[in-house]
């Protein structure tokens, strides 16, 4: 039989089985209380099976093909399937750079691509290889573990498939330093929501969203009407069939006063909270727009900071600081709640929100004098009192 159906929960479990290959799709429901029949279920394996016939299996069972060839026919369609598509496409695009990066075993030696290896030619004295020229060319170490691991993941699911091959162990390069979680000051985000309300009127709105519940961007563009509930105060990260928040899991955020009065005061024109200049749901960033504020934010900073005879404020990072400074506030007012935090942010594991436990300047300020010990002469004395003495000789 080539497909089974399961239910699971509210929806259903699909197995299919074609031409030496298993699919395990699963249906869910997009929206609560919509109902999933075992007849849809069967519909869409069934589309499924002819959309499989109707493909030339371009690698076959029993030969083994190149790496380029297995990620071009078997695994960009399975990450197409099971990742969302943000996803998919950062994992393409580290593959086709990890396939055809050439690097060479042995200084004169041939040029090799890891993509025209054989599946079972992938060995550690080839990743090694590969490991080394690519931190040779300049690249950092946190990309080449990057590329590691998706390498990784490609052979694993080389592995389930039924291609004879090696479990992959590779070493990681050691990433020195450990991440520096940077958020802006009260002053700083003024500047930039100030800037944005004169430059970008109707971007405005999203990013008082993002200041306010630490939302990841595509968070905030999915948004929609159905998933913010004034009467228990939350907005609820929802997935759907047409976009997944990053863990896939569904969360709640709690809606403050000040964001309150901001969504009520957004005319509902569609299913979505956040439109674009034509009135359609935002599908990607405007990075355009967010540019724009940023330059005249830091122009209209740097004047006023002449005409006050001050220094100017530093105005970078990109919109997921919003994120980094929501975190930032909510830990130095509420250390102890860091487990809320935590689920609010959707973070899986709370050694992710440790990141934001860092001393800030205002932190600093206060503490700066604590501890002060005086020798009982002051600097200006002992340098005049040094000044005619000649150094010790070692």
């Amino acid at each position: 039989m080539p497909a089974k159906v399961y239910r699971e929960g509210d929806g259903w479990h699909i197995v299919i089985h074609h031409k030496g290959r298993r699919e395990d799709p699963r249906l869910k429901p997009s929206k609560p209380g919509e109902k999933i029949l075992r007849r849809d279920a069967e519909a869409f394996a069934a589309a499924r099976i002819v959309e499989l016939e109707s493909k030339p299996g371009a690698v076959e069972l029993g030969r083994m093909p190149t790496l380029a060839q297995f990620i071009e026919a078997r695994y960009l369609e399975h990450s197409r399937t099971y990742r969302k598509p943000s996803t998919h496409e950062q994992r393409k695009h580290v593959l086709r750079k990890l396939s055809n990066f050439e690097f060479r075993l042995e200084k004169r030696g041939a040029p090799n691509r890891l993509g025209e290896r054989r599946m079972d030619e992938i060995t550690l004295p080839l990743v090694r290889a590969y490991t080394m020229a690519r931190k040779d060319s300049g690249i950092k170490a946190s990309t080449i573990n990057t590329e590691l691991r998706q390498l990784g993941r490609v052979l694993n699911f080389a592995r389930e498939e039924g291609f004879a091959l090696a479990e992959p162990a590779f070493t990681e390069l050691t990433q020195h330093g450990g991440r520096v979680v940077k958020s802006w000051t009260p002053a700083q985000l003024a500047r930039i929501l100030s800037t944005c309300a004169e430059v970008a009127p109707r971007f405005l709105p999203i990013l008082v969203t993002l200041a306010n519940t630490g939302m990841r961007r595509g968070e905030a563009l999915a948004l929609e009407w159905d998933h913010v509930d004034y009467e228990r105060g939350i907005i609820r990260i929802q997935p759907s069939e047409h976009w997944q928040p990053k863990n896939n899991k569904p969360r709640d955020i709690p809606i403050n006063a000040e964001l309150k009065k901001w969504l009520r005061a957004i005319e509902r024109k569609s299913a979505s909270v956040f439109l674009s200049e034509d009135g359609t749901p935002w599908k990607f960033w405007p990075k355009n727009t967010w540019a724009l504020v940023m330059r005249e934010a830091r122009k209209r900073e740097l004047a006023a900071a002449k005409a006050e005879g001050r220094d100017p404020l530093l105005l970078e990072g990109g919109p997921h600081r919003f994120r980094h400074t929501y975190a930032t506030t909510f830990l130095r007012q509420r250390g102890e709640k860091i487990k809320v935090l935590a689920l609010i942010l959707g973070h899986s594991h709370q050694r992710v929100t440790e990141l934001y436990c860092h001393v800030h300047d205002s932190d600093l300020d206060e503490v700066r004098e604590l501890v002060s010990i005086s020798p009982g002469v002051t600097a200006a004395e002992h340098k005049a009192q040094t000044r005619w003495i000649a150094p010790a000789r070692s």
